[in-house]
């Protein structure tokens, strides 16, 4: 299956994390990861740019990254190590975006995934912009939805309020979608 990067921007390949001397490792922060098999090191399922290991395609077995299977390349699957955050709502000119806030998340997942990490709440409070780091599978028509709740620093709500899928698997494509920000009081509106 092919492998992609949605940190913000959509890009092919994942770049591996490098462990002196010789160890490469599939890395999410703060602390998941993921062992890389030798073979895939070896195959043409990585692409070498200096000492930068990116991995363009693999399969996984027993939570390990190996190299491409017969089977897994016919499957229209994408090995996606992502992050949603407040990057994909989109204020307008009616409902500007705030010079200060914060954010809190409310994912929905649609796909399994290998690993989450959810930064930035502690305590059940946002504490700057929260965000999930992932590590998944996707196939067609999987997708991760979020509310997105606006905070004033002060921890008080904000009348401001975005839904909807955040990043999406489809027709072969890994994209960020861009719910709408609105009012929080229109959001059960007509």
């Amino acid at each position: 299956m092919k492998c992609m990067t949605a940190d913000g921007l959509v890009r092919h390949g994942i770049k591996l994390w490098f462990d002196p001397p010789a160890k490469y490792t599939l890395h999410m922060a703060p602390d998941f990861w993921m062992g890389v098999s030798d073979a895939v090191l070896q195959s043409d399922c990585v692409q070498r740019e200096g000492d930068d290991m990116i991995l363009m395609r693999c399969s996984i077995v027993d939570r390990t990254i190996v190299p491409e299977t017969a089977a897994d390349a016919a499957l229209n699957k994408v090995f996606v190590s992502g992050v949603i955050d407040k990057r994909q709502v989109a204020f307008s000119d009616a409902v500007p975006e705030p010079a200060q806030y914060r954010t809190a998340l409310g994912p929905n997942s649609y796909c399994p995934y290998l690993a989450v990490r959810h930064n930035n709440r502690v305590m059940g409070k946002t504490i700057g912009h929260e965000e999930y780091r992932f590590v998944a599978v996707m196939s067609e028509g999987d997708h991760f939805d979020s509310n997105v709740i606006f905070y004033k620093e002060d921890g008080s709500p904000l009348n401001l309020w975005a839904s909807g899928p955040l990043l999406s698997y489809s027709g072969g494509e890994l994209a960020y979608q861009h719910p709408r920000v609105i009012l929080a009081t229109d959001r059960f509106r007509k």
